[in-house]
C-alpha cells in the first residue's frame, strides 16, 4: 500500500472512531439519493454534488461534508471515472469551515436588509409612553412658534428670578382668542388688539401652532407650559446658539432661519439619536468602516462639499504611523443635489451626515470633538460599541429579518464591501476601501461564496433529469 493510501485508510479510520458512518453507508445514501432524484451516481458532475451537500449539510458536521466529498470521489476513482469535486466544491467547503467556526461569521448587513432597518428605526413606538412625548413635542414647538409670530414672552418661571415683561404673555392666552380663518391664517385677539398669523409669510410656524391646538382640545390655556417643559426647553435653549434671555423674553429679530428650524428640531429629544443613528449606519455601510474607525472620526475632520461630504481620519488598526485619510461620501445619484433639496435616495450617506453635523452645528454648538457622541449633546465621549451592537441586533429582529442570523458591528462593513463587489469594484479597490494589505484578509468580507447564498441558488436550479 503506498503512502497516500495508507494515510487514507488511517484518516477513515479515525473517522471511523467518531461516530460517523462508514464507508458503505456513506455511498449507500448517496446512491439512494441519485436514484430518488433520477441521476447514476457514477455519472454525478459537480453540479450534482454540491446539490447533495446543499441539501444535507445543515444536518452535517463540517468534518463529514469533507468526508462524504472524499468517500464520493474515492467512489468515482475505483470506478475509474473522473472526479465529481472540484475548485467550486473547495470554496463551498471553506465557506463552511468558516460558518462552522467556533465563532460564528458575522452576517453581511446589505443594502436592501439596510433600507428596512432605516424603516424600523424611523417608526415611531405604539404605546402611551410615546403618545405623552409627542404631545409634549407638539407643545413646546407649538409655544415656540406662537412666541415667534407673535413676539411675545414665554412664561416666566423659566427665568431665574420672575421678571415682568412689558408684553402680553402666552400663559395667559386663552383657546377661544385664537380664532382659524378659512385661508388658513390664525387670528389672536387679546386685551382689545387683534393680530393677524398669515399662513402665506409663515406657513411652517403657523402649522406647528395649529397641530398643536389640534392636539390640545381641553385645554382653557394651551399656550402655558407645565413644570414638565422646564427642564427640556431650559436644555434645548441652553445647549443652542441663540441667546437664552433674548428669547425667553419673546426677541427673536436676530434669529436667522437655519437657527430656528433647527430649535424648533432639537425640541424633540429623540431628533438627535434618530439623525446620529442614520448617520452612523450610513456612514459605517458605505465606507466599510470598523466601529473603532468611527469613534476616531471627528466635527472638525468633516467638510461638506457640492458633490458629497468629506471626512478626515485621522487614525486606524492599520494606520500605524498615524499618516490618516480622508474619506468621501457621496450621494447616491450623481445627477442630482440633495443637500438642500429632498433626498435623492432613503439611503444617501451625504444628506444624512449633512443633517446630523449641522444639526450639531445649529442646534448644539458644538464644532469639534467626537462625531457620533455616546450621549447626545452631554460630554465628548464616542459612542460606544455596545450601544450600537445592541441597536443593530434590535433594528435587525424589528425589521422582520431572519432572527438567527449573528449580527456584530463589523456587518456593516461586510455589508458594504459585499456591495462593493457586486457593483462590479474589482478586489484592489475593495481592499483599499477596507484598509488591507492582503487579499485574503478583504475575501473575508465579501461574501460572494456564502454557503446560505450558494445553497439558495443551487436549489433554486433546475434538476437534471427532470
Amino acid at each position: 500500500m503506498s503512502a497516500p493510501q495508507a494515510g487514507l485508510a488511517d484518516e477513515i479510520a479515525a473517522l471511523a472512531s467518531t461516530g460517523w458512518p462508514q464507508y458503505a453507508d456513506t455511498i449507500r445514501r448517496w446512491e439512494e439519493w441519485c436514484a430518488k432524484h433520477g441521476l447514476s451516481p457514477l455519472e454525478a458532475d459537480e453540479q450534482d454534488l454540491l446539490r447533495y451537500l446543499c441539501m444535507n449539510y445543515g444536518d452535517w458536521s463540517h468534518g463529514y461534508a469533507r468526508v462524504v466529498v472524499s468517500r464520493v470521489n474515492r467512489h468515482h476513482r475505483e470506478a475509474g471515472l473522473p472526479q465529481p469535486a472540484g475548485l467550486r466544491t473547495k470554496q463551498f467547503l471553506k465557506a463552511i469551515a468558516r460558518n462552522n467556526a467556533p465563532m460564528p461569521k458575522v452576517a453581511p448587513i446589505l443594502d436592501d436588509a439596510l433600507e428596512k432597518m432605516l424603516v424600523a428605526l424611523g417608526a415611531e413606538p405604539d404605546t402611551t409612553e410615546a403618545e405623552r412625548g409627542r404631545a409634549d413635542v407638539a407643545r413646546l414647538r407649538g409655544v415656540l412658534a406662537m412666541s415667534v409670530l407673535l413676539g411675545w414672552p414665554i412664561n416666566e418661571w423659566l427665568e431665574a428670578h420672575t421678571k415682568r415683561y412689558d408684553k402680553p404673555s402666552l400663559r395667559w392666552l386663552r383657546r377661544e382668542q385664537v380664532t382659524r380663518l378659512k385661508d388658513g391664517s390664525l387670528r389672536v385677539d387679546y386685551e382689545g388688539h387683534r393680530y393677524l398669523l398669515d399662513v402665506e409669510r409663515n406657513d411652517a410656524l403657523v402649522s406647528l401652532v395649529v397641530a398643536w391646538l389640534d392636539l390640545s382640545i381641553g385645554e382653557t390655556h394651551p399656550f402655558r407650559l407645565r413644570e414638565s417643559d422646564r427642564a427640556p426647553l431650559k436644555s434645548v435653549l441652553s445647549k443652542s446658539t441663540l441667546d437664552y434671555a433674548r428669547v425667553l423674553g419673546g426677541d427673536w429679530a436676530g434669529v436667522g432661519r437655519v437657527d430656528l428650524e433647527w430649535l424648533l428640531g432639537s425640541v424633540d429629544r429623540d431628533l438627535e439619536t434618530y439623525l446620529r443613528n442614520v448617520a452612523y449606519l450610513l456612514t459605517a455601510f458605505w465606507l466599510a468602516r470598523r466601529h473603532q474607525d468611527t469613534m476616531e472620526m471627528h466635527l472638525e475632520g468633516v467638510r461638506i462639499c457640492s458633490d458629497g461630504v468629506r471626512i478626515q481620519q485621522p487614525r486606524s488598526k492599520t494606520d500605524r504611523n498615524g499618516k490618516g485619510v480622508t474619506l468621501f461620501l457621496a450621494h447616491i445619484s450623481p445627477d442630482r443635489e440633495c443637500i438642500t433639496g429632498a433626498p435623492c435616495h432613503p439611503m444617501c450617506p451625504a444628506r444624512a451626515v449633512h443633517d446630523y453635523v449641522l444639526f450639531q452645528q445649529y442646534a448644539r454648538g458644538r464644532t469639534a470633538g467626537p462625531l457620533f457622541l455616546s450621549r447626545e449633546g452631554k460630554g465628548s465621549k464616542a459612542v460606544g460599541r455596545g450601544q450600537m451592537l445592541n441597536l443593530l441586533r434590535k433594528l435587525w429582529v424589528a425589521a422582520g429579518l431572519p432572527q438567527d442570523a449573528f449580527i456584530g458591528t463589523r456587518s456593516l462593513r461586510a455589508g458594504g464591501a459585499t456591495a462593493a463587489d457586486r457593483a462590479g469594484a474589482s478586489l484592489l479597490d475593495i481592499m483599499r476601501m477596507l484598509g488591507h494589505k492582503h487579499p485574503q484578509v478583504t475575501t473575508v468580507y465579501i461574501r460572494r461564496h456564502d454557503p446560505w447564498q450558494v445553497r439558495l441558488a443551487l436549489l433554486a436550479s433546475p434538476e437534471r433529469g427532470a
